[in-house]
């Protein structure tokens, strides 16, 4: 019985992942806006609810897909080559089924859906195929010999009849490219020249082909010389097995190579097969197969074979594209060479870092056995693979790296083929670290006939997985002092807080952390008996040490576990328990030769001469800083045992923190805030315990200074505008009436009345000198009385305060929008910062009460001080701010009452009665706002120096 004898060649190029193409004479397609892809926690959380798989559309590849379980769990499928591309936005399943279509040659057929752009010929004319990358660079293939016929289309495959006498063309679209097939049915066929010297005929766009030195040809691109396509060596191989077809050789898949050439003459460009090589063979019987395959493919496989050793059958170069593994004596091969081949397949895949993998399989199609009786093949993690592996330069199979063994006989008569699933838990920790994976198959007897295989091109690798919790992070522990980077405590029984998350989110449950204490000798003196809940979105918890702790080192271990088992690393931390109190500090004066008496400075002026201290550390080991507070007359003012939040440089209300570099001593500078002046030291260690007050180490100091001051003597005028005018008010020696309230006849009273107050009535009305008041960037002092009529809850009302040289707010007094009565200036940071000191202890301002308000910028102190008194009582606070660099005022800048700038009038304004401001140069004490405002020479104006 005669046999056909086919030829086959198969076209293919690179399929990046995610590559969206178009057919060759269609435009590429065009990318809309693509919407928000489903998140694994998005799809994590609609599982859990459904009860159902839902995709990960977020981790979708052209190699890889991820659904979410309802359990919590992740399933990633990962292909060894491309089996769906984006269109329009989506992914779609690759389809290779033909359908017929209209290009620049005509009707073409066409793929339903691949990443390739391809056609092939409708029959009509000598077009065969053509592929193209996308970017201009094509191959297009004719037939030699005429208009091919119509071809009967069935799937993927177009079949043309009688192309030459008993010579069938097949032509088989592929996700990668299109395999050419010429079924040639006899000898006779075979000996015809057109067959005995068999071209196909070649237009190249954008490339320049060439031989590759070894057989094969090369389209490199035009533009830099790189390779676009490639066609190598050929194989062919005859029918020696009753069930070779024009795809495969049959029986054990073994073929054997020929060279192609390229011819250039006449003006055309052709690929010449080899075929004496074919037809000079012994014993061949038809038909017989030729694969010349062009081939840039976007996946990696290959096998690697002992009788051709160094030979690569990348991508299935020079095969029938399946792969093979075991032993195959000579007397079975058609060849007549024993043969040995093992195979790589070749993964790229998303990071799995920080995943943990619960179950890995590796699943493989086998196509082909040499009975139905199982043998063993292993699977194993190999190094990886590239273009040019070949049987001597194979990667290293080391036992290390073995997966998993199956004995299995798929593929021969009666036992047909079936998918091989190989379990790779073995190296879950080499699959979660690693982008690249390599896995091999090999015979375990590579000398039994009966375990040579053949296995599919393609390859699956199916993996269980979930991301464990992070660690946990220790936020603070409790009874720390100025840092908790020393993670030192005063308590002995501290608490801490720490914080957890679940890259999972809260769609995998609630989080646990779970913490231990160890002590210097390793024992466990302290641990959580049970986790401490935390949202898997993230969230803190504290968790008290149970035990009381002495005085010493520890070491926290801290870790967090989910619900599906996953757990973090154990993070540690060590710490340090101190309940001891260093000792008070010796407060020195830095310079002697200023004071005529013990600690009286004779010629000092009150918030003008600066005087220094040194404070020194009494106790024997260093201490972290210390605290100290400036303040009016004798007292001390109260301060906490600890040292609590505050940081090296910190100025929080009366209290600065200084620390010194050597635990030992501090210079401090500071400024009298009255005649008789106090400063207070407390000393703190790492720990946060502030020193003990003890009478035999003091830890304050009073002085007093001589001077004061000048009192401000002159009257600044100011023009009114937009309705604020000048009232008279019922007063008593110059202070208001509390009765009267802000309440004031219409009409004004007669000139001569001494009692004067400027009446604001609504927005845009204010007052302004034609000078500057104060200098915002030196020390300066705000008085007067304040009758507001209606404080508001959304605008600030500033009462009086002073512009800067450019023009914007450079000091103010007025009410908060919480009515609360508030000093503030701006520093010279850019943006500015405003710095405020108001009442936060008191309550807010009452509408139609009149308050007496002595306010100050202590440059010196850095202090913000501000008292306020009215028919509630006196109120004294304080602020130290860091800014000791303020916005200046000079010449032209006006003081403005009323409003904080005349510009934006409406802004920031005060509505009420303003009875004999003042606004002086340099720190005023309590006494000097008394006499000021009785003093008062004039009805109309602002005080001033």
């Amino acid at each position: 019985m005669v046999l056909p004898f086919v030829v086959r060649r198969l076209i293919s190029i690179s399929v990046l992942a995610g590559l969206v193409t178009a057919s060759v004479g269609v435009s590429a397609f065009a990318l809309p806006a693509e919407p928000e892809l489903r998140s694994e926690i998005t799809a994590a959380t609609q599982a859990r609810i459904s009860g159902q798989d839902v995709l990960v559309e977020e981790l979708t590849t052209a190699t890889e897909h991820v659904v979410a379980k309802p359990d919590g769990r992740l399933e990633k499928t990962l292909s060894s080559e491309p089996v769906r591309m984006k269109k329009d936005g989506a992914w779609r399943d690759i389809s290779t089924d033909l359908s017929i279509s209209y290009g620049a040659d005509g009707a073409v057929l066409r793929p339903a859906m691949t990443p390739v752009q391809m056609e092939i010929g409708a029959g009509g004319s000598d077009h065969m195929a053509v592929i193209d990358d996308g970017q201009g660079r094509s191959v297009k293939e004719k037939w030699p010999f005429g208009p091919l016929p119509t071809p009967v289309v069935t799937g993927n495959t177009a079949t043309y009849q009688s192309v030459l006498p008993r010579v069938d063309l097949v032509q088989v679209a592929h996700s990668h490219g299109v395999s050419q097939v010429l079924k040639i049915h006899d000898r006779q066929a075979a000996e015809d020249p057109r067959v005995a010297r068999m071209r196909f005929n070649l237009d190249t766009r954008g490339v320049e082909v060439e031989s590759d030195g070894v057989g094969g040809i090369v389209a490199k691109r035009q533009s830099d010389g790189k390779e676009a396509f490639s066609t190598s060596k050929g194989q062919w191989w005859d029918s020696s097995h009753p069930d070779a077809d024009a795809t495969d050789p049959g029986g054990p898949g073994i073929t054997r190579p020929f060279n192609l050439h390229l011819d250039k003459s006449g003006g055309k460009t052709a690929e010449v097969f080899g075929m004496d090589e074919i037809l000079g063979a012994n014993n061949v019987q038809f038909p017989i197969y030729v694969d010349p395959e062009w081939s840039a493919g976007s996946w990696a496989y290959l096998y690697v074979d002992s009788a051709y050793p160094s030979t690569s059958y990348w991508n299935g170069r020079y095969t029938d594209s399946t792969t093979h593994v075991g032993y195959l004596p000579a007397s079975w091969a058609p060849d007549a060479i024993a043969h040995t081949t093992r195979s790589f397949w070749q993964f790229n895949i998303s990071p799995m870092n920080g995943k943990k993998i619960m179950a890995a399989k590796f699943n493989v199609v086998e196509t082909w056995a040499s009975s139905c009786t199982p043998t063993p093949v292993s699977a194993w993690v190999t190094g990886a693979v590239q273009d040019g592996t070949n049987w001597n330069s194979q990667p290293n199979w080391s036992q290390a790296q073995h997966l998993d063994t199956r004995t299995v006989a798929y593929g021969y008569v009666g036992c047909g083929q079936a998918t091989v699933g190989f379990d790779m838990m073995k190296r879950a920790d080499w699959l979660g670290s690693n982008n690249q994976w390599t896995v091999g198959l090999k015979a375990d007897n590579e000398s039994d006939p009966l375990g040579w295989k053949r296995f599919a091109n393609t390859a699956q690798v199916i993996i269980t997985y979930g991301t464990a919790p992070n660690a946990p992070v220790l936020n603070s522990i409790s009874g720390c002092g100025l840092t908790c980077a020393e993670m030192i405590t005063r308590y002995n029984q501290p608490t801490l807080q720490l914080t957890a998350d679940d890259p999972d989110g809260d769609p995998g449950g609630t989080i646990y952390i779970w913490i231990s204490v160890f002590n210097t000798s390793g024992a466990t003196v302290a641990s959580t008996s049970v986790g401490r809940p935390v949202p898997g979105s993230g969230g803190s918890t504290t968790w008290q040490v149970p035990s009381s702790l002495s005085d010493g080192i520890y070491t926290l271990q801290y870790q967090t576990s989910d619900q599906q088992g996953m757990t973090s690393p154990v993070a540690s931390k060590k710490f340090t328990v101190n309940t001891t109190a260093p000792a008070a500090p010796q407060i020195r004066a830095g310079d002697p030769a200023m004071m005529m008496d013990p600690n009286f400075y004779t010629n000092a002026v009150v918030g003008v001469t600066p005087v220094s201290y040194s404070i020194v550390n009494k106790g024997s080991t260093p201490v972290k800083g210390f605290v100290y507070a400036v303040t009016a007359g004798s007292g001390q003012p109260d301060y906490p045992k600890s040292a609590g939040a505050l940081a090296c440089g910190q100025r929080t209300g009366p209290f600065v923190v200084v620390c010194p570099t050597d635990g030992r001593s501090a210079n401090v500078t500071v400024a009298a805030v009255g005649l008789k002046t106090t400063l207070s030291v407390w000393a703190f260690d790492y720990a946060g315990n502030v020193s003990l007050q003890t009478e035999s180490e003091p830890q304050s100091v009073t002085f007093d200074v001589g001077k004061m001051a000048p009192a401000p003597a002159t009257i600044a005028p100011v023009t009114v505008t937009s309705g604020a005018q000048w009232v008279d008010v019922p007063a008593s020696r110059g202070v208001p009436s509390p009765v009267a309230g802000c309440m004031v006849p219409e009409a004004t009273t007669p000139a001569t009345t001494a009692s004067r107050a400027l009446r604001v009535p609504a927005a845009g009305a204010y007052a302004k000198t034609l000078e500057a008041a104060v200098d915002n960037s030196q020390s300066f002092s705000f008085s007067g009385w304040f009758c507001p009529t209606a404080p508001s809850a959304t605008n600030r009302q500033v009462a009086l305060g002073q512009l800067s040289d450019a023009g914007t707010v450079g000091s103010l007094l007025g009410l908060s929008t919480q009515h609360l009565w508030q000093l503030g200036a701006y520093d010279t940071s850019s943006p500015s910062l405003f710095k405020e000191v108001s009442q936060d202890l008191v309550e807010g301002a009452a509408s139609q009460q009149w308050y007496f308000i002595g306010a100050v910028y202590d440059k010196i102190n850095a202090q913000l001080r501000i008292t306020i008194s009215s028919t509630r009582g006196v109120k004294t606070w304080v602020i130290a701010t860091a800014a000791t660099s303020h916005t200046p005022s000079t010449g032209g800048s006006p003081a403005v009452l009323g409003t904080a700038n005349p510009a934006q009038p409406a802004a920031d304004q005060f509505t009420g009665l303003i009875y004999r401001p003042v606004m002086a140069q340099g720190t005023l004490v309590d006494s000097q706002f008394g006499v000021a405002w009785d003093a008062f020479p004039s009805r109309e104006g602002i005080l001033v120096k």
